[in-house]
C-alpha cells in the first residue's frame, strides 16, 4: 500500500519524537521512577514541526511509545522530554494507567475505553 507524502511526513515526525523519548523512559526505569513504559506519563515541551504534527495524533504517538499518558506543552525552542508516573490506576484489561478505572459500576477494574469495547463486543 502506497503512503501519501503527508502520511510519510507524519510518521517521520512521530518516530523523531520516539527517538527523543526512549532514552528518557530508560533513565526513568533505571531510576525506579517507573517499572514499565505503560506506567509512564510523558510530557514533551517545546516547539518543533514534529510536536506540531503530533498534536493532532496523540493517540498514535501514545501507542507508538507504549505509554499510558502523553502531554504536549508548546513552549520554548528546544524539545524537552520528561517522564513521570502516570496518574490513576492500572486497567485490568489494557494495562494502561487511567484516571477513570472503576468509573463504571458493572466493570470496576477497567477503564472507560475498555468498558466501551466490552459493551460493543457484547452487542455483536
Amino acid at each position: 500500500m502506497e503512503r501519501t507524502e503527508a502520511e510519510r511526513t507524519l510518521w517521520k515526525h512521530l518516530f523523531e519524537l520516539r527517538e527523543l523519548a526512549l532514552p528518557e523512559l530508560e533513565k526513568a526505569r533505571q531510576a525506579k521512577a517507573i517499572g514499565k513504559a505503560l506506567e509512564a506519563k510523558l510530557t514533551f515541551a517545546g516547539t518543533s514541526p514534529a510536536l506540531a504534527a503530533a498534536g493532532a495524533h496523540l493517540d498514535a504517538l501514545r501507542e507508538l511509545l507504549n505509554v499510558s499518558q502523553l502531554e504536549i506543552k508548546p513552549r520554548g525552542e528546544a524539545v524537552a522530554v520528561s517522564v513521570n508516573k502516570a496518574a490513576g490506576e492500572k486497567c485490568e484489561r489494557c494495562w494502561h494507567w487511567e484516571t477513570d478505572v472503576g468509573s463504571h459500576p458493572e466493570h470496576p477494574t477497567i477503564c472507560a475505553r475498555c468498558v466501551k469495547a466490552v459493551q460493543e463486543g457484547l452487542r455483536t
